[in-house]
């Protein structure tokens, strides 16, 4: 399997008045299409995966968008793609420059400790930085993976220098002076041009429309990632018309990859929910797959999911691979399907409604003045924006470390089963420092002529009940 996955996270920031929806394109863009791993994947750091709050904040985000993302009334639910990494890496920026009641929300939202203020000096934002470090300058993995911030300013802007300075060293980010208010046609090709450059010419025309002339701010966020598996997937044993079980009572083709891999394993009773990692070549990295045991397990997965549970969870796999044993091939027998997402999550509401990040979008309560050296007019922030897109398909380097023989489909595996016919959650993560690159769930393709009707008793005049669950917010057990 490969991933080619360009991301861009953008925050508009206005003054005195906000940015109509019709004078952006409402997206910031993601695009896409240390060792060997062993018998358990004990070098990963438990402590450290919870200790910033980086994976709390990723479960409350992948909690919001679900129940968002779900039409309760005819149990339609959007397949979503979204970068936690991203979405993190643009709010500590603001976070750096906010004050009082704006700080202490971001904080929250964040799980950073509430009680720092000082912009010079930041254990959260140290640990935070030390990490985007640790990854990025990794040799093994800056090949696949490119991260970069960027903040665009108004021309004339007192921003605060030590604000700047502490951007540049804690979040490696630089600032560019630009004139929102008088050339904003110029500003649209450089950020453009900016975005086009850092996903190697993988999202172009970013914005469709100028900036608004009342924009003061862009804060941006852009990351890519292109991986090969360790273990590849065979094309020719890819099933083209298997059908995959929808939450809203459908039934709908997909191609399914098919594999026997050696790869770490795990199933929870409790969650009802098994678990595979697929390693890429870069070994550090991994794409988790939760897969609940029925159609509907998505309701009661998510409503248990959190930071603690998740850690848990991943700390109990085991890498299943029995071949000297048994003389024959083994490991998990694996069915995926093939999928892209294409998804808009919508980040403002969830961050405002559902999070309580309040503040930072008023007008009037806005605090950013540690970003600047002298008081200026209330400026706050419009819109976070956020597109995701992620192609998973079976394409890999042939010189992957290990390679799978051509396997049988059916009945003669000797190892535990992982057919994904059905909703599931998904991380690609960065096992050393806890990371979340990229998460979401993949609830099926988009309805289509190859869509048909499960015999499925729907109560309550047809809508989807789901099993009770706390979907939001979810505290760790």
């Amino acid at each position: 399997m490969k991933l080619s996955i360009p991301v861009v996270v953008l925050i508009v920031f206005v003054k005195c008045k906000t940015i109509t929806s019709t004078q952006l394109n409402r997206v910031s863009t993601l695009h896409a299409n240390q060792s060997t791993r062993t018998q358990n994947p004990s070098h990963m750091l438990k402590n450290e995966w919870t200790g910033d709050g980086h994976l709390h904040f990723t479960f409350d985000l992948l909690n919001g968008i679900f129940m968002n993302s779900l039409d309760m009334k005819t149990g339609n639910l959007e397949s979503i793609v979204f970068s936690p990494f991203s979405i993190q890496s643009v709010l500590m920026m603001i976070h750096l420059g906010a004050k009082g009641s704006t700080k202490s929300e971001i904080a929250k939202v964040l799980h950073l400790d509430v009680s720092e203020n000082n912009v010079t000096f930041s254990k959260s934002h140290e640990t935070f930085g030390q990490a985007v470090r640790s990854l990025l300058d990794d040799p093994n993995v800056c090949k696949s993976l490119h991260s970069a911030n960027q903040i665009f300013v108004q021309e004339n802007l007192p921003i605060s220098n030590t604000y700047s300075l502490a951007l540049q060293h804690y979040h490696m980010s630089a600032i560019k002076f630009v004139d929102f208010a008088k050339d904003s046609y110029q500003v649209l090709n450089v950020i453009n041009d900016w975005i086009e450059k850092q996903t190697s010419h993988m999202i172009v025309n970013f914005l469709n429309s100028p900036p608004s002339p009342m924009t003061s701010m862009m804060a941006i966020n852009a990351i890519r990632f292109k991986g090969d598996w360790q273990y590849r997937f065979d094309p020719s044993d890819t099933e083209k018309n298997a059908w995959f079980r929808m939450i809203n009572g459908h039934t709908a083709k997909v191609e399914m990859m098919v594999a026997q891999l050696p790869v770490a394993y795990a199933y929870n009773s409790q969650l009802q929910t098994s678990i595979i990692e697929l390693p890429y070549k870069t070994a550090r990295l991994s794409f988790f797959i939760l897969l609940p045991d029925d159609t509907f397990g998505l309701f009661t997965l998510l409503g248990s999911l959190n930071a603690t549970v998740f850690a848990n969870l991943i700390f109990s796999m085991r890498k299943v691979n029995n071949a000297q044993n048994t003389g024959r091939n083994a490991g998990v027998n694996i069915r995926i399907p093939k999928f892209t997402i294409n998804s808009l999550p919508r980040i403002t509401n969830i961050l405002r409604n559902q999070l309580g990040l309040k503040s930072l979008f008023s007008n009037e309560d806005a605090n950013l003045e540690a970003m600047f050296n002298r008081p200026i007019s209330t400026v706050h922030m419009d819109e976070l924006l956020h597109k995701a897109i992620l192609r998973v398909d079976e394409h890999g380097s042939v010189g992957a470390a290990v390679s799978t023989s051509s396997i049988e489909r059916v009945g003669t595996f000797t190892g535990p089963y992982f057919e994904a016919d059905h909703p599931f959650v998904f991380l690609l993560m960065d096992k050393q420092t806890g990371l979340a690159l990229f998460a979401g769930f993949y609830s099926g393709p988009s309805s289509g002529p190859n869509e048909r009707n499960l015999p499925i008793n729907k109560n309550n005049g047809g809508q989807v009940v789901p099993p009770t669950g706390n979907f939001v917010h979810s505290k760790d057990q």
